[in-house]
């Protein structure tokens, strides 16, 4: 999650050109031009040379060039556009800390997708983008909705959305990998509990019915008459077969969730498995690139730094982050943040640089002073962030500044 913490192949273009040779006039033989045209080597671009001029004479034979590598193109630190195998590559500025041979090549499409375009490899696997690359991929069916799928270090693929123009999609990446465009499936329904998932093994202790003793369910056998102790906890959280001259007892206020049933999702803050669950199902994620700030110096502002503000339900996009103190930012440049102010959830869908893929973070919140919301995780399809911590924020028109306390990091959405 950005504000806690700090993410994969060669498609030959092998070309030949006749070497040429001038005979020269009278004089004394022109010296070889540099790097002349020669026959490429195999599976390579055969490099132009600007051939010499004779001393006293015609154009001397150029030597042969040496040839290309690999059928790849090389791309430095000052970026670059790389079109092969109809896929075009725009490296921008600083996206590369060295010189690399990118090559782009046709493979095997993954089964279980409704393919629009070929499925290709992008070379060198796992080469990382200090900056997005776009990459626009050629058609083959012009279905309405089609998405980029690129594939992570989970071996899965992640639907990174796109721009349909024409007969082409374009999207952003930060890293190599393999790439195709595909409908995207519907997003399956959270799933639901198992047996006793909703209340959970053992549901909270209930009242005792006046004068009869309760049967052994969710609500307890107490000790018959007005005010028994609760009773020990029945499994699957059903109401209690009702005792003999007394009916069953109402559940007690004040009794804690039970734990999630075998299959159910989790249950924290009050929620229901179905209802947990549903905050960290997955959705498509076509979301930009936050600018990033480092500020080696600086010390993180403190909670006086915060107006708090009326929260609203809508969705936001990370746009920007700065890193306080040593060290540089190393989480999520791409985040969606989905608050629910009916609700007090707040649903993250993000994409992680050091995973290489997508996750999902539901929490709860309340409000538990003018500027700090208190948070509690209740889904997360990685590891962290866990448990319950405590965030600032200031809501300032359609924008909302975040940080956890503790963090060296601060987000604007």
């Amino acid at each position: 999650m950005t504000f806690l913490r700090t993410s994969i192949g060669c498609c030959a273009l092998a070309g030949v050109l006749a070497s040429c040779s001038s005979s020269g006039v009278s004089g004394t033989g022109g010296s070889g031009g540099g790097g002349g045209g020669g026959t490429a080597a195999a599976g390579g671009t055969a490099a132009t040379g600007t051939g010499g001029s004779a001393s006293g004479g015609a154009v001397g034979a150029g030597s042969g060039g040496s040839g290309g590598s690999g059928g790849g193109q090389a791309v430095g630190t000052s970026g670059g556009t790389v079109v092969q195998s109809g896929v075009t590559l725009s490296i921008p500025t600083s996206a590369l800390s060295t010189s690399t041979v990118i090559t782009v090549a046709p493979t095997a499409a993954p089964s279980g997708y409704t393919l629009a375009s070929e499925a290709y490899q992008f070379g060198p696997s796992g080469t990382t983008f200090a900056q997005p690359v776009a990459v626009t991929i050629p058609l083959t069916s012009a279905t309405a909705g089609v998405h980029l799928f690129w594939s992570n270090a989970g071996g899965g693929f992640d639907d990174v959305g796109g721009t349909v123009t024409g007969s082409n999609l374009t999207a952003n990446v930060t890293h190599f990998s393999v790439g195709f465009c595909a409908i995207p499936k519907a997003s399956g329904a959270g799933g639901s509990s198992a047996a006793g998932g909703a209340s959970g093994s053992g549901g909270s202790a209930g009242t005792t019915g006046g004068g009869g003793q309760a049967g052994g369910g969710a609500t307890g056998g107490g000790s018959g008459g007005t005010g028994g102790s609760a009773g020990t906890t029945g499994s699957g959280g059903g109401a209690g077969t009702t005792g003999a001259g007394g009916s069953a007892g109402t559940t007690g206020a004040g009794g804690s969730a039970g734990a999630t049933g075998a299959g159910g999702g989790a249950t924290d803050a009050g929620l229901s498995g179905d209802a947990a669950a549903s905050l960290c199902k997955t959705s498509p994620l076509n979301l930009p690139f936050a600018s990033i700030s480092n500020v080696d110096a600086g010390v993180v502002p403190d909670s006086s730094a915060y107006a708090g503000g009326t929260i609203a339900s809508r969705t936001y996009d990370l746009t920007s982050v700065t890193h306080y103190g040593g060290g540089s930012y190393t989480g999520s440049r791409q985040a969606q943040y989905i608050f629910d102010a009916t609700a007090k959830t707040i649903v993250i869908g993000e994409f992680v640089p050091t995973v290489g893929g997508s996750q999902y973070v539901g929490m709860t919140y309340t409000e538990i002073n003018a500027n700090t919301l208190r948070v509690t995780v209740v889904c997360n399809s990685g590891t962290t962030p866990s448990g319950t911590f405590d965030m600032y924020y200031t809501v300032n028109g359609s924008q909302i500044t975040l940080t956890a306390v503790g963090s060296n990091d601060v987000s604007v959405l």
